[in-house]
């Protein structure tokens, strides 16, 4: 019920940011494991930059001319 209190605090408008915290906060009860529940969360985080192409910003070319 602590951890409810931040929900509030998540930007439910940033669907990159969303469906990672929805999957932590809706699969800790399911699994009864806090672990499992952190995993699926950053698995659908990790999904969604590769799906985005978010990681292509990341990687740049300076230095080579």
């Amino acid at each position: 019920t602590l951890m409810m209190g931040q929900v509030g605090q998540i930007a439910w408008d940033n669907m990159r940011i969303a469906i990672p915290a929805f999957f932590c906060i809706v699969m800790m009860p399911f699994t009864y494991s806090i672990s499992n529940g952190l995993f699926f969360g950053v698995f659908s985080f990790f999904l969604s930059w590769l799906s985005t192409g978010q990681f292509l910003k990341n990687w740049t070319t300076q230095g080579m001319s």
